[in-house]
């Protein structure tokens, strides 16, 4: 039992590693990108393309990164929309960044109805 519990504890540990250190960066620099073009006007990013400047062909085998960043952003990213959109005649995912609301005066708190 203590050999289980031992074990079971160096892979959530070794799954922490993986995430801090390995997926969590290349979310944030794919956040950034996509951050990035909407401050330049751009409505939205092929999710390829964020993938094409991050991981250049010659380095394939960082793949499983980009997945487990892309899976992160959709599911856990609330200032970013998914989207199927066809560009140059191929659908493909793209990503929107949705900004913060610009904060104001809402009002003085009574309804005048």
């Amino acid at each position: 039992l203590n050999f289980i519990s031992i074990y079971l504890g160096a892979a959530k540990d070794t799954f922490h590693f993986l995430y801090t250190y390995a997926v969590l960066p290349v979310a944030v620099t794919a956040l950034n990108i996509i951050r990035d073009s909407n401050e330049r006007g751009e409505i939205y990013v092929a999710e390829p393309h964020v993938r094409d400047k991050l991981i250049p062909p010659s380095k394939s085998l960082e793949w499983r990164r980009w997945q487990e960043a892309v899976k992160f952003i959709n599911l856990n990213e609330s200032r970013v929309c998914t989207e199927r959109r066809v560009i140059n005649g191929v659908e493909c995912s793209v990503w929107r960044w949705i900004p913060a609301k610009k904060t104001g005066w809402q009002g003085n708190g009574t309804s005048f109805f």
